[in-house]
């Protein structure tokens, strides 16, 4: 059964944001990690993917932009 994610079901990448030092919440936000969530992450299709799971009521999807993001960076990784 497919169901859309919203933002408030979803943690966010940087929820221990507010723990790290202010120096280390620095460099986490001007690193790749907080270019890609905000370009690639926040822009996956999900509804592209519905198709592929069952119509009949079941065990909820797991979050599609995280599965093809792990995808991405895994393919962009090698």
């Amino acid at each position: 059964m497919f169901r859309e994610s919203l933002p408030k079901q979803q943690a966010s990448m940087f929820d221990a944001l507010w723990l790290m030092a202010a120096k280390m919440q620095e460099r986490l936000l001007m690193s790749w990690a907080n270019t890609f969530r905000e370009e690639v992450f926040a822009r996956i299709p999900e509804n592209l993917f519905a198709p592929v799971f069952s119509e009949i009521d079941s065990r909820p999807n797991a979050l599609i932009n995280v599965i093809m993001g792990g995808e991405i960076l895994k393919a962009g990784f090698g």
